[in-house]
């Protein structure tokens, strides 16, 4: 993705984004590799058709053949003090009750669609460009919801959606963390490659966050017309 946009106010449509400095230091570089080793894990691809695909690894991280994401699901499980260290700082983070792990090569990134909870995206290592929409499309969705780009459009619950002309951008470097509300389009890229983490807040539970939250959490972001993931 290559963006021409302007500058937008960075706590604007519900989308909040920071830098958390321990983070970009690899300060939970061990206790992560640690849970990687325990945790599922899955592999997503676009297939020929350009369709995404996903394969499912089983324990561990195993190398594919072909170029993908693999994402290690439920670190939590393994280490219950990684939701508290990787939230911004100010930041109640019982409710968090999913993080996954993703790891991108360079010149890769996720196709757009939305999800159910709200959460929380922490960068790790080198840097990913994220394309957001304006706000929830739909608010606390029934399902994740993965759009067609190339037609505009995607359908949740019996209705079709129109995709968003306008996007927010903001590119993540390590420490950096951008929170998306359920329901919002979402997409990525990675030029150089990715290590992330995404924290998910627990169903239906919309995160309460403190008066000052957006002091000192800016981050660039700007806008500009969507683009295909």
């Amino acid at each position: 993705m290559t963006v021409g946009a302007q500058d937008v106010p960075t706590a604007s449509f519900g989308i909040v984004a920071g830098h958390n400095p321990s983070v970009g230091h690899g300060a939970f570089e061990r206790p992560i590799l640690d849970a990687l080793a325990k945790c599922s894990c899955k592999f997503m691809f676009r297939d020929t058709a350009g369709q995404h695909q996903e394969i499912q690894l089983g324990h561990g991280l195993r190398k594919i053949a072909r170029r993908g994401t693999y994402c290690s699901m439920h670190l939590e499980s393994e280490n219950k003090e990684l939701a508290a260290g990787l939230s911004p700082t100010g930041l109640e983070s019982a409710q968090i009750d999913r993080i996954n792990l993703y790891i991108s090569p360079p010149r890769s990134g996720a196709p757009l669609h939305f999800d159910t909870r709200w959460i929380i995206v922490v960068q790790l290592s080198g840097s990913k460009l994220w394309q957001v929409g304006p706000g929830p499309a739909v608010v606390k969705p029934m399902c994740n919801v993965l759009a067609n780009e190339g037609k505009g459009l995607a359908h949740h619950n019996g209705e079709d959606l129109a995709l968003p002309d306008k996007m927010r951008f903001v590119l993540l470097q390590a420490g950096d963390w951008l929170m998306v509300p359920w329901g919002t389009w979402h997409g990525t890229y990675s030029h150089n490659g990715s290590v992330s983490a995404t924290l998910a807040f627990a169903d239906d539970v919309q995160p309460e966050l403190p008066p000052d939250f957006t002091v000192g959490n800016a981050i660039h972001i700007t806008e500009g017309p969507r683009l295909l993931c």
